[in-house]
């Protein structure tokens, strides 16, 4: 070992600060306060760390209706695979609804989103669909993108209206 190691190592013991001018870790762990202050670190955290989460979710929710493109034609795989993403990102939001009361009507929104992303299979090749009623991939994939983005939105807000409160619980 070199002799600038056995110099930090003797700071260290005597709660010096190491040659950095930084104060050498050990020290920190020796205040008598400290088990107070982990405490309260793991408070915040654990009031704090599911919120975070659920932001992140709210994220991927942005990325996966970016991902449904003007001219994506809902059925498709590629749709079907969006949708299964969606799913999951809605199922780890729902596990907060007993915390949150405002997210149950725009999570049941967007299941029903995901699920016009990825319709049952069409009818077999004999049924011919009157195709007069439907309206153009491009107009329904923009529909249905506002509509989900709408829904994200609200559960974004729910989430900060969360957060700030938490601000003020002691």
């Amino acid at each position: 070992m070199s002799q600038d190691h056995h110099t930090v190592q003797a700071r260290a013991a005597q709660g010096q600060t190491s040659p950095s001018g930084r104060p050498v870790p050990a020290s920190a762990l020796q205040r008598p306060d400290l088990g107070r202050y982990v405490s309260f670190l793991e408070t915040t955290r654990t009031a704090q760390g599911w919120v975070t989460d659920a932001m992140r979710d709210v994220g991927l929710l942005r990325a996966h209706i970016r991902a449904v493109r003007p001219n994506m034609q809902f059925g498709s795989q590629a749709a079907r695979d969006i949708a299964v993403n969606l799913m999951d990102v809605v199922y780890r939001l729902s596990g907060y609804q007993t915390t949150v009361v405002g997210l149950s009507g725009p999570l049941e929104r967007l299941r029903a989103l995901a699920a016009e992303l990825s319709p049952p299979q069409a009818p077999p090749s004999g049924d011919a669909l009157d195709t007069s009623d439907f309206e153009p991939i491009a107009d329904q994939v923009e529909r249905w993108r506002k509509d989900a983005a709408a829904q994200t939105d609200a559960i974004q807000q729910e989430l900060r209206l969360v957060r700030r409160a938490s601000r003020f619980v002691a």
